[in-house]
């Protein structure tokens, strides 16, 4: 379509993927499926990317448009286009939204924390079994 700036790579292997993701501006992610946690997704914002995704309601405990990425209307081309022009005009709003979702995901996938958490589930099954004998 004579884009020079978008590249559609396809599956690529993990060794490349960084250095792919390293020279992005933002990673879109098209979907239309309403996915949780897309790998895609977190990926990009560890790699401290800006993110741009469908106003999906799963996506939105991780997107909060403006602040730890972008979205714009599912299936909605001129949307699509509107969003990643701004994104791409504003290098500064790109950065502070790419360590914002970092700092995001480093707290929610924190092996530390993760850890603790089902640490206390365990201990609570016990609490509980505990009672009913």
């Amino acid at each position: 379509r004579g884009l020079k700036n978008v590249e559609l790579l396809g599956q690529i292997d993990r060794d490349r993927l960084g250095r792919h993701m390293a020279g992005t501006a933002a990673v879109v992610i098209p979907s239309r499926c309403l996915e949780n946690s897309p790998m895609t997704m977190l990926e990009a914002m560890a790699a401290g990317r800006c993110v741009i995704v469908p106003d999906h309601p799963p996506l939105r405990e991780w997107i909060i448009d403006g602040q730890t990425g972008r979205t714009f209307r599912t299936g909605n081309v001129e949307s699509l286009v509107r969003v990643v022009g701004e994104v791409l005009a504003d290098a500064g709003g790109r950065e502070e939204m790419a360590r914002a979702g970092q700092g995001l995901v480093a707290r929610r996938h924190d092996a530390g924390t993760l850890l603790d958490r089902i640490d206390a589930l365990y201990k609570e099954s016990l609490r509980r079994c505990a009672l009913r004998c």
